[in-house]
């Protein structure tokens, strides 16, 4: 009899204890046993519950939390934990108290004096601000990547830009050799067609006579294309000037002429007269038209159309090319003016040439714009300030 009342006492000791042990746990903690049925737990559970000690003990797990929390967390793990293992998991879950929160929760299989398991013991710590930090540190990384992928691209079009300038400016003094060296006996052949054209008599021998007049006129054509070589690569000063537009078109359509004539390409015409004059760096313009020329004479396979119109609407200038070639895939066109993207094979496009172009007549404070479809053709349209609209401070563009 004594010693059944040690026994009860040592129990009861025993049991106060792990209240006291449960009660003072700073993380939630629940004992239920085996039919779901919490038989104990500490304050933080209760609020985090948000319920008293007496709405809690002796109530079932599904009672509490109701049906879908109960089948979808608490009993597979809890019928995970009464075959012996213990479950560890991490996740959100929107508490009555407290809203959403971040919980890191483990599972512990209870077992009883005869090593039999009576239950399970849910513990668990509010990690929320440990998993926002990490969160935010994700974002920064993200971003961080981002930017760097950003400087990467933009430093390797940097490189790439200043490779194609000094390749530009290479072939430039090339070319304002070979046209010093070519003009002299071009000029000095021409003076001779001439002196023999008219040293021939009159009515004498009009054929001879008409072949010199031939020749005086592919001397002009010849020597017309050489000044145009040469304006056209002479090196930038990046200086903004008064700029005919009509003017840039025809010197850079000379350049183009042999090509069009090879591919049976028409090129069609349909300049304003009056247009005015543009506020631009002369150069860096005639590039951008070089580019979206040859971009229409890429697209044309067989016989083909360009058709190029210029006029002055409102404040702008608008400069038209029209091809009839193949078109840009619908999925192709958000990425026409990022660089190295190019719908060419490698040998004949590097993907620089419309992202170069957008940002040139970007700086010159205009916009270009395009619509394609595919098979039918695409049109290209630039628009630029006229001499004097331009809101730009500065007087010079890079």
């Amino acid at each position: 009899m004594a010693t059944d009342i040690i026994d009860h006492k040592q129990l009861e000791e025993r049991q106060r204890q792990s209240e006291i042990i449960v009660s003072s746990t700073t993380g939630i903690l629940a004992l239920l046993d085996k039919n779901y049925t919490y038989v104990t737990v500490n304050p933080a559970y209760l609020r985090i519950v948000k319920k008293k000690y007496d709405q809690v003990i002796g109530k079932k797990a599904i009672q509490i939390f109701g049906e879908a929390f109960f089948n979808k967390v608490i009993k597979p793990n809890g019928d995970l934990c009464l075959t012996g293992e213990e479950v560890h998991f991490e996740e959100w879950f929107d508490f009555p108290a407290t809203g959403k929160r971040y919980m890191e929760i483990n599972y512990y299989p209870h077992f009883g004096v005869d090593n039999e398991i009576k239950g399970f013991v849910v513990s668990g710590r509010d990690i929320t601000d440990r998993k926002q930090a990490e969160e935010e540190l994700e974002r920064y990384r993200n971003q961080l990547e981002e930017l760097v992928e950003e400087r990467t691209q933009q430093l390797e079009l940097s490189q790439r830009q200043l490779l194609h300038s000094e390749k530009l400016a290479s072939l430039g003094k090339l070319t304002g050799a070979l046209s010093h060296e070519f003009n002299n006996p071009l000029q000095g052949l021409r003076n001779i067609l001439d002196i023999l054209s008219s040293s021939i008599p009159i009515n004498k021998d009009a054929k001879l006579d008409k072949l010199a007049k031939i020749g005086i006129s592919e001397c002009d054509r010849m020597a017309r294309m050489i000044f145009g070589l040469r304006s056209f690569n002479k090196p930038s000063t990046g200086q903004i000037s008064p700029v005919c537009i009509n003017k840039c078109l025809e010197e850079v359509l000379i350049l183009q002429n042999k090509l069009f004539e090879e591919k049976n390409i028409q090129v069609n015409t349909s300049f304003s007269d009056n247009l005015p004059l543009a506020d631009a760096v002369e150069d860096q313009i005639k590039q951008v038209l070089l580019n979206i020329i040859q971009n229409c004479t890429d697209s044309i396979s067989g016989v083909g159309q360009i058709t190029l119109t210029t006029e002055a609407q409102d404040s702008s200038i608008i400069i038209k090319f029209e091809d009839t070639g193949c078109g840009i895939f619908e999925g192709d066109k958000k990425y026409l003016f990022e660089p190295f993207f190019s719908t060419k094979v490698a040998e004949q496009g590097t993907g620089l040439g419309l992202s170069i172009s957008y940002g040139i007549i970007r700086d010159h404070g205009g916009e270009i714009k395009v619509a394609s479809e595919l098979n039918k053709g695409t049109t290209v349209v630039i628009c630029l300030p006229i001499k004097g609209e331009t809101n730009k401070a500065d007087s010079t563009l890079s």
